[in-house]
């Protein structure tokens, strides 16, 4: 599992669902969770939170497309493996890895800059 140190910003919420914005150095990121300000003590402005999310919960680039949940790294080191390649890689002092399909590391090289992008709904909230 990746994380990244958190405080959260604001929260917009229904009975059942809250959309969660949060500050890191990395930038700010938005998830999605199956609570609100009211049953959770950690969804209040200024808590803070580790950002939590899986080695396959990554969608790498070359060029910045998504606007929310973006961040730049650079590539470390590749391992490759029969079906899936273990990518390492660095953005400010945080070290990630991310399991990619063959072919989508086909582009990539040792020390390239990548955008990395996480969905909201891949980000899981760890108080």
């Amino acid at each position: 599992m990746n994380t990244i140190q958190a405080y959260v910003v604001s929260v917009e919420f229904t009975d059942t669902i809250s959309q969660v914005k949060l500050s890191t150095e990395l930038g700010d990121f938005y998830c999605i969770v199956l609570e609100n300000p009211n049953t959770v003590d950690y969804l209040k402005v200024g808590k803070s939170v580790k950002l939590i999310f899986k080695e396959n919960d990554f969608i790498f680039s070359k060029e910045k497309i998504f606007k929310i949940n973006t961040f730049e790294g650079v590539i470390k080191s590749i391992t490759e493996g029969e079906i899936f390649y273990m990518i390492n890689f660095e953005a400010k002092n945080y070290q990630f890895s991310a399991l990619l399909s063959k072919h989508e590391v086909d582009d990539f090289k040792i020390n390239d800059k990548i955008y990395v992008y996480i969905k909201p709904t891949n980000i899981i909230l760890e108080v």
